[in-house]
């Protein structure tokens, strides 16, 4: 059959198969997008729930906080340490110096009062004279109770009492009252989530009034009316989580998603009224690029589909040239090369195999166009042609990939010729009249001539891919040519791969320990297991030369339940010794959490040694969040519900979110030693602010907090600071053998 016929048949099977592949992707493209779109919505809703959640926290935290330090004060009158003959002097004695109060005051239960003012005030008010929410709040303290007032105005500003009783042989005897101006309150509710977003919302009290609302005027004057509607239908609330209530409000003919959470005093409530696509959903980026992906896809084939009937229409030479050559650049493309190199035969030089890539290509179509990358593309195969030589050949190798075949004697005078073909390559820029900086990196192998046989362009071309991703990160022009070191990082992975098995049954991996620091105590109260590789000849294996190859290969299962039967053995050990036992932490990968005899397996190890459960802390990654939650949390439910211990590790590292405490039951979270490392930079700062919030919200949900990468006291008493539970680094201890830890923590 002729080349003609040939290609005639392969483009028509071609189309047809295009044909397939789009109609496929339409099809796929709708579902998907419906999908998605549902996902997104569900991720929404989240989201919100998970930033109100923040709001009502930094709003509790802060009138608790208000109310336990007059509670202090209320103590030490109490106690005596404050004089009630000269009150003003001694409260100020153990009053914070920054404190936020505007006037504070004692009020015997028989409404006589001695009034405190802060420093450089003349603010004095008789009890009958106080505004009445004051007095109602003053009486309720008189009954025993810690209150807050409603909101009131004096002296034309707005403010709130806090009362807490004061207690003389176990009756009440008076209240201590302090009043604040609403404005301390107004700064939480402009302040950023930690996410660093802002969303407008108001704070509004159980008749449905709004107090005060954020900064931004959005929705001109339809805000209360909104909420004034949504408060007389709160019948209609549905509770988007067990905390936070939604209801869609018509209004002039547009509807209102809105969502309340109480904030638990006198009936308010966070109102946030979704209209302005204030909050994007984390999802939401994801879901417009497959959209976009999918479209580019579908259009891709059916530009492909005409491109293909016009060229067999019209011109059929130009169908026969695609068997042979790159149509955009006019040189060989990958087939005809190497046909072409496997005809070559030389009597003198020496081959190299040069594939030549550019850094970033993908920016030069984004910010430039098709057109201009396109051209760059043809240009620089004009330029590697007219450095050819006899004999020499380039191809398009890859999309924005280049390969040559080069001759040479000597390898230095061939790094300067392909240098100096990358220099006029990166020259391209000014000629098209654009500042973007072209750079690129290759890689290269060598074969000696050989007349006998036929070059081994395969294996060239494989050790030529091998020495260019070694280079792949980088920014100027670079050259790494293929050599033994490669070559026996490869067999190295190799031998790993087939000895691991082995290893396990003989022993190889050990058990290492490095300790936990309880910060509030300074004991140790638990361990990290870490796995080191022993051969029998002494020589270690470390972590992060067979970790990788064993999550990517799957074998990391067998390795982590190998780990829970060392950590169980050894307290077993510590029992029978007559010692104490102390929770130890163990790794545990992904993929054993969407093993059914997962569980089972782990059980049966903790029965065999008779462990209780509690002792077996399970640390997971954060990454697993974002594969299928709904299985991850049954796993992670039925492991707590049989005593097990759930960590976090390497919180912060990647993928955080507030919606990992709502997401997953956690016992334990550990933030990443990247926190600690910012210390002393740029970054301090914020860093510092972020492990304060995220340890506090971890409190508010019941879980310990233990940070990674502790080397200096400077950071211990930061992480004191901050009230972190526990500490875990080489200030204490580096991963030590068991046999060290014994005799430093147990014997």
């Amino acid at each position: 059959m002729s080349n003609d016929k040939k290609i005639k048949k392969k483009l028509l099977r071609y189309t047809v198969f295009m044909i397939i592949v789009g109609t496929v992707l339409i099809v796929s493209a709708v579902c998907i997008v419906y999908t998605s779109k549902k996902a997104e919505n569900n991720s929404h809703v989240a989201y919100v729930n998970a930033i109100l959640g923040e709001y009502k926290l930094n709003f509790s935290n802060k009138i608790e906080s208000d109310l336990s330090t007059l509670v202090s004060v209320a103590d030490m009158i109490e106690q005596g340490y404050i004089s009630k003959d000269d009150i003003i002097k001694d409260v100020f004695t153990y009053f914070p110096k920054n404190s936020e109060f505007e006037k504070i005051g004692y009020y015997s239960i028989e409404a006589e009062n001695k009034i405190i003012t802060l420093d450089g005030s003349n603010i004095k008010y008789e009890f009958s004279n106080s505004p009445e929410k004051e007095k109602q709040t003053i009486r309720s303290a008189w009954q025993g109770n810690q209150t807050v007032s409603e909101v009131y105005t004096e002296d034309g500003k707005d403010k709130i009492c806090y009362a807490v009783p004061v207690y003389e042989d176990g009756k009440v005897d008076g209240a201590i009252t302090a009043n604040i101006y609403l404005d301390k309150f107004v700064d939480i509710i402009n302040a950023n989530t930690l996410d660093g977003i802002k969303i407008n919302i108001a704070w509004v009290n159980k008749s449905g009034d709004i107090i005060e609302y954020s900064e931004a005027n959005i929705l001109q004057g339809k805000r209360a009316d909104i909420i004034k509607k949504a408060w007389s239908n709160k019948e209609s609330f549905q509770f988007t989580s067990p905390v936070v209530k939604k209801i869609d409000i018509v209004l002039e003919k547009d509807t209102y998603p809105l969502y309340s959470i109480e904030i638990g005093h006198n009936g308010w409530s966070i109102v946030y009224i979704d209209s302005e696509g204030e909050v994007i959903s984390p999802v939401y980026s994801a879901i417009f690029i497959l959209v976009v992906i999918f479209m580019l896809l579908i259009l891709f084939c059916f530009l492909v589909m005409l491109y293909t009937f016009k060229y067999i229409k019209n011109d059929k030479k130009t169908i026969l040239s695609l068997a042979d050559y790159d149509q955009l650049t006019k040189v060989y493309n990958t087939g005809e090369f190497i046909n072409q190199v496997e005809q070559l035969y030389d009597n003198s030089a020496d081959y190299y195999s040069v594939i030549l890539n550019f850094r970033h290509f993908q920016y030069i179509n984004n910010i430039f166009g098709r057109n201009i990358a396109d051209k760059i593309l043809i240009r620089t195969a004009d330029i590697l042609k007219s450095n050819l030589a006899t004999d020499e050949l380039v191809c398009r190798y890859r999309s924005d990939e280049f390969c040559m075949l080069l001759k040479s004697k000597d390898k230095k005078q061939l790094k300067n010729r392909i240098l100096n073909i990358m220099d006029n390559i990166s020259g391209i820029s000014a000629k098209l009249q654009n500042e973007y900086a072209i750079k690129l990196y290759c890689g290269v192998s060598f074969r000696k001539a050989d007349k006998q046989k036929k070059l081994p362009i395969a294996d060239m071309l494989n050790e030529a891919e091998f020495a260019l991703k070694t280079i792949k990160q980088g920014y100027d022009n670079n050259i790494a040519f293929y050599d033994s070191s490669v070559k026996e990082k490869k067999i190295f992975q190799n031998e790993i791969e087939s000895s691991m098995e082995q290893a396990l049954r003989n022993n190889e991996f050990k058990l290492f320990l490095q300790p936990k620091k309880n910060l509030l105590n300074n004991e140790i109260i638990g361990a990290e297991a870490l796995v080191r590789w022993i051969k029998p000849d002494g020589k270690m294996i470390f972590p992060d030369e067979f970790i990788p190859l064993f999550e990517a290969n799957g074998f990391c299962a067998s390795l982590d339940l190998y780990m829970v039967d060392k950590v169980c053995a050894l307290q077993r050990k510590w029992l029978e010794n007559g010692k104490k036992i102390i929770p130890i932490s163990v790794n545990q990968s992904k993929i054993l959490f969407y093993r059914k005899d997962y569980i089972k397996n782990l059980c049966n190890i903790t029965q065999k040694y008779g462990i209780d459960n509690k002792y077996i802390v399970l640390e997971i990654l954060e990454g697993l969040v974002a594969d299928d939650i709904e299985t991850l949390n049954h796993t992670i439910a039925i492991l707590r519900e049989k005593g097990f211990q759930i960590s976090m590790d390497d919180f912060g590292s990647g993928y955080s979110s507030l919606n990992t405490f709502t997401s997953i039951a956690l016992d334990e979270i550990k933030l990443d030693k990247v926190f600690l490392r910012s210390i002393g930079t740029e970054k301090e700062q914020k860093q510092k602010q972020m492990m304060e919030n995220i340890i506090s919200i971890a409190k508010s949900f019941g879980i310990r907090t233990v940070t990674e990468g502790v080397e200096t006291q400077v950071q211990e008493t930061f992480l004191k600071s901050i009230s972190c539970d526990y500490g875990q680094g080489y200030l204490y201890s580096k991963p030590i053998s068991i046999d060290e830890f014994e005799e430093k923590y147990i014997n």
